[in-house]
């Protein structure tokens, strides 16, 4: 699972790119070039809404909401392979609050990854 395909997931979950990087804690830019890369591929359109303030939005295509569902799938897995083997975290870490947003993982199970320091610097308030 790439940074590409934590976008998508958030998209379809409704997040705004500010939210996704926010989410992800990644730079604003930097969710804005996975999604013109997702765009590129077919997997999302952009499109223009408003009629008085206009502003650009992504929006999933039919092979987008597939892939959604086939990553959706593999984050499951991923969630489950995370809780047996909490030494994952180093790896997958970047995902958990993607994870706890779809509530694939609870953030009551997180206070058991405690010893993993970047457990605190996640902010589940998007």
């Amino acid at each position: 699972m790439d940074f590409e395909h934590a976008v998508l997931l958030a998209l379809a979950e409704g997040y705004k790119p500010k939210e996704i990087a926010r989410m992800l804690k990644v730079r604003y830019e930097d969710v804005e070039s996975a999604l013109r890369s997702l765009e590129a591929k077919g997997f999302v359109k952009r499109r223009v809404e408003g009629f008085i303030f206009k502003r650009e939005v992504f929006v999933l295509t039919r092979e987008g909401f597939e892939k959604v569902k086939e990553l959706r799938k593999e984050l499951e897995k991923l969630s489950h392979e995370i809780r047996e083997k909490p030494i994952l975290i180093n790896e997958f870490g970047y995902l958990i609050p993607l994870m706890v947003t779809l509530g694939l993982i609870d953030l009551a199970i997180l206070e058991e990854f405690d010893e993993y320091d970047f457990i605190e610097d996640f902010d589940f308030d998007f």
